[in-house]
């Protein structure tokens, strides 16, 4: 049930951040008006200022006039005198001056707010009147007559236009905006229930610009999915149950399938049965296969062939890594003894996780098994292989060990993820292994292929030995050996992976 209400709350939040940026959408329209709005009456009332003409004669009607026909959003302009209206261009000069009576709001730009007042003198109601020194702009309610908001919504929304710097509510539009509403929204902070986005909480925007008096709050109530109607709280609620008992259902399987994989997992690692193959690496200037490198499979009688990125990530996590290494390295020191030790020049390289290396128990193990063979020390090959950061200062010391007993370091996969430029300092590898995906990029127009011109090159200046990943065409095979003659290619073209006996046949042919 707990996950069911979760679900029920991510599928609120979604309707919730749907409506906030149609909200927001709908606000930018509005606001863009208000704009508009904020500048004719400004601009409006600052050229009726400087009329020179009798106030009301039909010279000053007939320039107001003119003044008027250019601003979409003023419905009429008149003459105020001692808070009097006397005349206006569509009633002309009023017979008897009409009083502004309420009391005036005034802004920063001196300009006073009259609310209500103009439907005695043009056909439409509650607009606002705008009066400075004596002149009046008379808001025309085709102002957002056309903005409306399209969400929806089974308690409404809507909003407001007010002053900045007093908050005086200049219009009210679409028409579900009440006093309480306006107190709540003005406020500085939105409340803990508005917060949490519970049934009845308001969302709402504001919209202010700092060179204008006029401010926008827009509104919906009861947002998210409250905001449906019943028919679809009901439905989003039943589907909730249902994904949350499936989810569970689901997680509850995984969990017991997770369970038996790690149990036969670790039953395979202390059996035996994930095995070594191997994979020629060949000098390509000499053609000589030169050494191997350890792979590591796993066949299931009933998961079949696991793949190994699966499984060796699964022995990262679960602290199954050692155990693997080293029953992988038991098997190899039996399988290759008699090849490395009838010829010196040949390697076996053995990928080696960052963790294992600076562990003093693997190192003393690797030492105890090393010293049951008489091939040396230096034809075993740590390929680092690194998936998380650790501690580099540890692993400094740790390869300079390994170093000095004669082992050498592979940089495995240079130029991806962890095993980039800097580690090229910490570890000071003998060798360095070139990701398949940047040999693949040979002859492409890909950033891969510019990102290998570069390593190439710096590589060429260092003294370390170079394999090449993933060789499987002639043409890949032609340029590395053009650019890098003395590198050891790896890959489909030389041998693909294989078990003990196929690779001695492999070295007898």
């Amino acid at each position: 049930m707990t996950l069911s209400l979760v679900i029920f709350y991510l599928i609120h939040i979604l309707v919730f951040f749907n409506s906030r940026s149609r909200l927001n959408k709908y606000a930018d329209d509005i606001f863009f008006q208000t704009e508009q709005l904020d500048f004719q009456i400004k601009r409006g009332l600052s050229r009726a200022k400087l009329v020179a003409s009798e106030i009301c004669s039909e010279n000053d009607l007939d320039i107001l006039r003119k003044i008027l026909n250019q601003y979409y959003y003023l419905g009429d302009i008149g003459r105020v005198k001692n808070n009097q209206i006397i005349c206006t261009v569509k009633k002309g000069l009023l017979k008897e001056p009409i009083n502004l009576e309420d009391k005036p709001y005034k802004s920063s730009s001196d300009i006073l707010y009259w609310n209500n007042q103009n439907d005695l003198f043009i056909d439409e109601k509650e607009a606002a009147i705008f009066t400075q020194g004596n002149t009046a702009a008379f808001l025309s309610t085709s102002f957002l007559a056309e903005v409306h908001i399209d969400i929806q919504t089974r308690n409404g929304s809507g909003g407001y236009l007010y002053l900045k710097d007093n908050e005086y509510i200049l219009k009210v539009f679409d028409k579900i905006i009440v006093a309480d509403h306006i107190s709540q929204t003005l406020k500085k902070e939105a409340s803990l229930y508005d917060r949490l986005l519970l049934p009845g909480s308001l969302i709402h925007t504001k919209h202010c610009e700092e060179n204008s008096d006029i401010c926008l709050m827009t509104i919906i109530k009861g947002g998210g999915v409250f905001q449906l109607s019943y028919f679809y709280i009901v439905l989003i609620s039943l589907l909730s149950i249902i994904l949350g008992m499936s989810v569970t259902y689901v997680l509850v399987v995984l969990q017991g399938g997770l369970t038996a994989f790690l149990k036969k997992f670790r039953k395979a690692i202390y059996a035996g049965k994930i095995y070594p193959v191997y994979q020629p690496k060949v000098n390509l200037c000499t053609h000589e296969t030169i050494g191997v490198e350890v792979l590591a499979r796993w066949n299931d009688p009933i998961l079949g062939s696991v793949r190994p990125d699966i499984f060796i990530i699964t022995a990262e996590q679960f602290q199954l890594i050692r155990p693997l290494t080293e029953q992988l390295i038991k098997q190899v020191f039996r399988d290759l003894n008699s090849i490395l030790e009838s010829n010196h020049n040949f390697s076996v390289s053995i990928n080696v996780t960052a963790s294992l290396i600076i562990d003093d128990d693997f190192i003393s193990f690797l030492k105890d098994e090393v010293s049951q063979y008489k091939f040396n020390n230096k034809q075993l090959v740590l390929e680092i292989t690194e998936r998380t950061t650790s501690n580099r200062e540890a692993m400094a010391r740790a390869s300079k060990i390994i170093k000095k007993d004669g082992y050498r370091i592979s940089l495995d996969d240079f130029g991806t993820g962890f095993s980039n430029l800097s580690w090229l300092t910490t570890f000071e590898p003998n060798e360095i292994k070139i990701d398949k995906f940047f040999t693949n990029s040979i002859d492409t127009e890909t950033i891969n292929s510019i990102t290998l011109d570069g390593i190439i090159s710096m590589l060429n200046r260092l003294d370390v030995d170079v394999v090449f990943e993933g060789i499987e065409k002639e043409n890949e095979l032609n340029f590395i050996k053009l650019n890098m003659p003395n590198a050891i290619g790896q890959g489909r073209l030389f041998g693909m992976p294989q078990p003990i006996d196929e690779l001695v046949a492999y070295l007898s042919n």
